[in-house]
Formats: C-alpha cells, sequence, structure tokens
C-alpha cells in the first residue's frame, strides 16, 4: 500500500471532467491511496482557466491547500493559460499534453520535489474509470480556431484527433459496463477527422454499430463546422441512439464582432444552422454562448445580438460576460466599462431565461420517453432535464406526461 495519500479536485467542462478521471485511474493502477482532502499529503488540482473567476477561483483553491500544509500538483489548462500567475507559488506543474507522466509527477512532489512537466506526450484518448450512468471521451484535442478572445488554445493547441480505433474500444467499454448516456468531448466536436480525413458524423456511425442500450451526446462545434455537414449532422441526430441535441456557440449577432473576434461565419450562417436543424430534426434542442462585452461591442452590436436571440429562439443560452485573457488579441483591446457589461447581461440573461422558458413550455401536455438517471430526475431524448413525481428505476426508460416547465427543466408525472 502506497505510503502516500492524494486526493484530486476537477474543475471545468466535460474534457476537464474525463481527464479528472484519467488521473483518478492513473495514481490508483501507480499505487497511490485516494484520500479525502483532509487526510492527503499531495492535493492535485485539475484546473479550468477560461475565465477570469474561474481563474480566481482556482488560485484560491491552490493557496488554501498551501496554507494547509499540502504538497501540491497543479494540472489541466491554467499552467498553460496564465503560466506567470503560477510561478508565485511552491507548486508542482503538469500541463495537459503532459498527463501520462502524472504519476511520476505527484511521487517527486509527495517527496518534496517542486517538478514541472509542461513538454511531454499526451495519453491516446484520456478516459480512466469513470463512475454513475454517464460516460465521457475525449475525441481530439485543439481546435483549428484562433479566437481572440480565447486562452484554452494556448494550452491545448491545434487540432489532433483521436484515432476511431481507439476511441471505439474506449467506447465499447462504456457500454460493456453500463453506461447510458456517453458523451462525445472536444474544444470543437465539428472539426474532428479533418486532420486524418474523417468526421464527427462517420464517428458517430461507427460507434453506433456497437449493440446495447445507450443514447450519445455530440459536445459543441463551432457553426462554420457545422454548416459544412448539415444533412449528415441531422441524420445522425435523427438515430434512436444519439440525443437530438447541437451545442452550436453563436457569441455574437453582430457580423462586425464576429470578423473582430475572429469566428469564421455570419449571423445568417448561424440562422440558417438553426433553421435546417428545426426543419429537419423533430424536437431538437438547440444550445448556444454568447459573450456580452467584446471590446469592440457597440451598443448597435449589442443590439444586433438581442435580435438574433429573439430570432433564433435557441432553448439554452449560455451568456459570458467578456474578461480579458493573457496572451489573447483581445487581451490588448480598449476594454468596455464594467458597468456597461454588466447591465448588458442582465438584460440579456432576462431575455433568454424567458425563451427558455417559453420553449419548454410548448412541451407541457406532451408524453415524453425520458432516461432515468436517478430515482427522480432524467432527461428527455433531446436532452432536456426532466424532474419526475415520483421515485424511478435508475438507468430505465419512463413514459412520462409533461406537466410544467421552467427556463432549464420540465416537471412530469411518470405514466405505467
Amino acid at each position: 500500500m502506497s505510503l502516500y495519500k492524494v486526493h484530486v479536485e476537477g474543475y471545468g467542462c466535460s474534457l476537464n471532467k474525463a481527464e479528472t478521471y484519467y488521473i483518478l485511474s492513473e495514481l490508483k493502477k501507480a499505487g497511490f491511496a485516494i484520500s479525502d482532502y483532509s487526510k492527503a499529503s499531495v492535493v492535485v488540482i485539475n484546473t479550468c482557466a477560461v475565465k477570469n473567476p474561474t481563474e480566481s477561483r482556482m488560485i484560491s483553491r491552490i493557496k488554501k491547500a498551501l496554507q494547509d500544509n499540502k504538497r501540491v500538483v497543479v494540472a489541466g489548462c491554467l499552467p498553460d493559460v496564465n503560466p506567470k500567475l503560477l510561478e508565485r507559488y511552491p507548486v508542482s506543474i503538469i500541463n495537459a499534453r503532459s498527463l501520462s507522466r502524472i504519476a511520476v509527477a505527484v511521487k517527486e512532489t509527495a517527496q518534496g520535489r517542486i517538478v514541472k512537466y509542461t513538454s511531454g506526450k499526451k495519453p491516446i484518448v484520456p478516459v480512466g474509470d469513470q463512475p454513475g450512468i454517464t460516460g465521457i471521451i475525449p475525441i481530439s484535442e485543439g481546435c483549428l480556431g484562433k479566437c481572440a478572445y480565447c486562452g484554452t488554445k494556448n494550452a491545448r493547441g491545434s487540432l489532433y484527433s483521436y484515432p476511431p480505433k481507439i476511441i471505439k474500444q474506449a467506447f465499447e467499454k462504456m457500454v460493456l459496463e453500463g453506461k447510458k448516456e456517453i458523451f462525445l468531448t472536444s474544444q470543437d466536436t465539428g472539426c474532428y477527422g479533418f486532420d486524418i480525413k474523417t468526421s464527427i458524423t462517420k464517428l458517430v456511425k461507427n460507434l453506433l454499430e456497437t449493440e446495447g442500450d445507450y443514447l450519445i451526446r455530440i459536445g459543441m462545434m463551432n457553426p462554420d463546422h457545422a454548416l459544412k455537414m448539415l444533412p449528415d449532422l441531422a441524420k445522425t441526430l435523427n438515430n434512436q441512439k444519439v440525443y437530438s441535441f447541437l451545442h452550436v456557440p453563436v457569441q455574437s449577432g453582430s457580423d462586425k464582432v464576429l470578423r473582430e473576434m475572429n469566428r469564421f461565419y455570419t449571423r445568417q450562417d448561424f440562422l440558417n444552422i438553426v433553421k435546417y436543424c428545426r426543419e429537419n430534426v423533430p424536437g431538437i434542442t438547440i444550445a448556444t454562448d454568447v459573450i456580452v462585452g467584446f471590446p469592440t461591442e457597440t451598443e448597435k452590436d449589442y443590439l444586433d445580438t438581442l435580435s438574433l436571440l429573439k430570432t433564433a429562439e435557441p432553448d439554452v443560452t449560455n451568456v459570458s460576460k467578456f474578461y480579458p485573457r493573457p496572451n489573447t488579441a483581445a487581451e490588448k483591446m480598449k476594454k468596455i466599462k464594467t458597468e456597461v457589461i454588466k447591465e448588458r447581461s442582465r438584460k440579456l440573461s432576462t431575455l433568454v431565461r424567458r425563451i427558455s422558458l417559453a420553449r419548454n413550455k410548448k412541451l407541457v401536455g406532451e408524453t415524453l420517453e425520458c432516461l432515468s438517471l436517478s430515482d427522480k430526475t432524467g432527461r428527455t431524448r433531446a436532452y432536456k432535464t426532466v424532474f419526475f413525481d415520483k421515485t424511478v428505476t435508475p438507468r430505465a426508460w419512463v413514459n412520462a406526461l409533461i406537466t410544467g416547465a421552467g427556463p432549464a427543466h420540465l416537471k412530469a408525472k411518470v405514466l405505467y
């Protein structure tokens, strides 16, 4: 048994979550004892650094662990997004590309040495043992974009698609383990395979050859890539073993701002995607992201975003205030006043909640087949969260009459 007790914390997106599971699995295989925080001598913090508030939260966790006399290993995106920030603290560092060396990094740290691993070879498909009903499979690393506001590019680099054969092996293992929903995740699933002459739709078609009772969720894809594959994408999303869910981040309703963000599509492109998918994938859930207060955003640009959302009516809209990230083009731009950004964000958030509620209310009175994730919650085939009126069997299919709705959920009566 290992003399070293290790506590692992993970933050951020589904990709980070998958990598946290990988870290846990690798440490267990190496003989470390996984412990709760209070008993651990070493703490691994798998960080997210997508926004300033998130970064501040990560630093607070690092400082707290050091104050509690823990030896700390910092993993994830922060070591590459803002390396200078970490120079202030006596912590070991391992970036996302070096995860295969996590056990070595933890052993060195446990023995009192501070190490930095930032140039290793990333494991192919970092998938560890994952508890519960949901499995997460990273399908690629990096992206093909260079968005003016994005620090994640500095951490994840250019597109590297994992081999379909390796992804399918991980997928088949999860199905055998009884996973009921399996997430395919990356910085941009839409460009998966561009570097190895395949595509996300071909990958999913290959995975669907696997027998079993499961649902695949395709992760976020940028609009410019979705545009290139709309017929195939719609066919894929209509498959009964794929969630009819599409996450396409528009970021702004202004073509001028999109150009200045280095986003390679137009407002109309996004509307065309929404229109095509709603016409060809019955009941689809459309999710999007919007950034408020990009440095060049004028009041007119902001109003263009409002009007776009009123026209498109996404089921889900994630609203983010702009924060400058280090080593990005937008960091050098003159900022909009904080109070202006706050007010725009407030109004936009009110609008998107109203739109989401209205779209969910349209489902009241319908009977939908839902996958039960626990004894009281489930998801529709369009990936909407449902709260049941009575206890159900987890991991089962439930017919439910939708009786109520909120902006982010449905209420349902279980039918037998």
